[in-house]
């Protein structure tokens, strides 16, 4: 019984939709890449890739409402807003 349980679970599984996450490069991504996001995210999902130069370097991953961005924008930001805080409250 329980063994039939897992069977129709398995069936489910492979029927589901596949999880969409929207992906930003500067470039092109290689097969590579794609296989390796594949593989952190899972097989059942279809991926988005846009290109933005804007980026500069670096991928950004959108799931669901979650954000991996590993830009060269991002961590330029990230570093802009530090360097500013440091000037606006006097620690030259």
């Amino acid at each position: 019984m329980r063994s039939d349980r897992k069977h129709k679970r398995s069936k489910y599984k492979r029927r589901q939709k596949p999880e969409v996450i929207s992906v930003v490069s500067a470039v092109e991504l290689d097969d590579s890449t794609q296989n390796r996001i594949h593989e952190l995210f899972g097989d059942n999902l279809r991926m988005e890739v846009t290109t933005d130069p804007e980026v500069i370097g670096g991928i950004e991953i959108r799931k669901r409402t979650e954000l991996f961005d590993g830009t060269i924008a991002a961590q330029l930001k990230k570093l802009r807003h530090k360097l500013y805080n440091l000037k606006a409250y006097g620690r030259d």
